[in-house]
């Protein structure tokens, strides 16, 4: 069997990445838009725009 790690650095990153990879609201009504893996956060971490309930921009995040 070829190595996994192998097979997974020949794929390509694309240049562009979509918009958003996914939505949650927390308990409070917030709203956190998941950005995708982070460029800058490590190998770990993803990228999120936090809206409040009115669809104000509380800010972005990372986490781990």
């Amino acid at each position: 069997m070829p190595n996994l790690q192998k097979l997974i650095d020949q794929v390509p990153v694309p240049a562009e990445r979509p918009e958003y990879s996914g939505l949650a609201v927390d308990t409070d009504g917030n709203v956190w838009v998941s950005r995708g893996p982070s460029r800058d956060g490590g190998p770990d971490a993803t990228d999120y725009l936090v809206f409040d309930r009115t669809g104000t921009l509380l800010g972005p995040i990372t986490l781990p």
